[in-house]
């Protein structure tokens, strides 16, 4: 796998591009992406009722820049709200999609949002969350270069990699750009494989991490009976890779990039575990916080059907009216999409933004028409 990746796609790009232009195939594709995204990412999360009784959990959060306008200059005003918030408590409101937190409530109606937005699906709510943390994010701002995301000023492809561990994304050109020059770390490149990231700023705050990047024979697939020994008897094996990180001259701490098994070689032992609490990654030895196991538990519990996973990913790229409309007939939308899409193909047109814009338009026109 690829890690955890978002970027701008082509067809995100015609909200930005005046002349940028899409084909049916780009529209298919990408629609294929966003309902894979959405299995993933949403999972069965409720769209009808606020996931805060069921406490602290890794799930998909949004911050709502309506209702704390200052966030991002003050830490104290950032809040979260659920999927199901969004739809029923922050309609018409500027939305950021914050992907997926770990060990987060929905703050959706407590002291950060009332008097004026309380929650419409949650009464009773505590003042605050005190377990909740808040970065950047909730301000809208992603990266050491504390950009937004889609970056409006931004030229050229847009990249992103997660941190497993401050759960921020930073642009893969920037990964490195801490790093001293004189640091031997080659390549200083993002690898083509990898399942988890953590920043230099995570593997600073927490640098007894590294010595797991150093691997054993063993982990080499080589059959060196002593190395097998070695860890097989001692009590930590932390002390052990440690030793073998000062054998091998590695003492420099940099970015680092992990295999989906990786959390197999922590070391559990009674000391390591108060290690891990004491820096407040106890996180990293639950075999079930992991991302893709996550990820992968949402899809198989996913009980909507395609199409409705579906709409919900491509309603993210559209205006939260344009959502509501979405998810109450994506089946209908769908199918609409494709026979407009179709008659630019057999006509070998391309798809420009004011005919997506005049889709939707002609789609809101049908929905007051209806109503009415």
């Amino acid at each position: 796998m690829n890690g955890h990746k978002r970027q701008v796609t082509k067809l995100q790009a015609i909200n930005d591009e005046e002349e940028e232009v899409v084909t049916l195939s780009d529209v298919i594709q990408h629609n294929d992406q966003m309902t894979e995204a959405a299995n993933a990412v949403l999972g069965d999360a409720s769209d009808t009722h606020c996931s805060y009784p069921m406490g602290y959990m890794r799930q998909a959060v949004f911050a709502c820049m309506t209702c704390t306008p200052d966030a991002r200059e003050n830490p104290q005003t950032r809040a979260g709200v659920c999927l199901a918030c969004t739809y029923h408590c922050h309609q018409d409101h500027e939305l950021v999609e914050l992907y997926t937190k770990r060990a987060f409530r929905c703050d959706c109606g407590n002291e950060t949002f009332l008097p004026n937005h309380p929650c419409h699906l949650e009464a009773n709510k505590t003042s605050r969350n005190a377990r909740n943390t808040y970065s950047q994010n909730y301000g809208g701002l992603y990266c050491q270069c504390h950009r937004p995301y889609p970056d409006p000023e931004r030229t050229t492809p847009e990249v992103m990699v997660q941190c497993i561990i401050c759960e921020d994304w930073l642009h893969e050109e920037h990964i490195f750009e801490n790093l001293d020059q004189n640091v031997e770390c080659s390549p200083k490149i993002v690898p083509e494989s990898f399942e988890e990231f953590i920043c230099l700023a995570c593997m600073k705050e927490h640098p007894f991490l590294m010595a797991y990047t150093v691997q054993t024979s063993e982990e080499n697939g080589v059959d060196d009976q002593s190395s097998i020994l070695s860890t097989d008897v001692i009590d930590c094996r932390l002390h052990f890779k440690q030793r073998q990180l000062k054998d091998k001259g590695l003492t420099t701490v940099v970015p680092t990039f992990w295999s989906s098994d990786w959390r197999k070689e922590l070391c559990e032992c009674s000391s390591c575990v108060s290690l891990f609490e004491k820096h407040k990654i106890a996180f990293l030895l639950d075999p079930d916080d992991a991302l893709h196991v996550y990820e992968a538990s949402a899809r198989a519990r996913t009980s909507a059907s395609g199409e409705e996973m579906a709409q919900r990913a491509f309603a993210t790229k559209l205006t939260h009216e344009q959502q509501v409309e979405v998810a109450k007939g994506y089946s209908r939308m769908k199918q609409t999409l494709q026979q407009y899409l179709a008659g630019f193909a057999a006509a070998g047109k391309t798809v420009k933004k004011e005919d997506i814009q005049t889709f939707f338009q002609k789609l809101n026109q049908a929905k007051r028409q209806k109503i009415e």
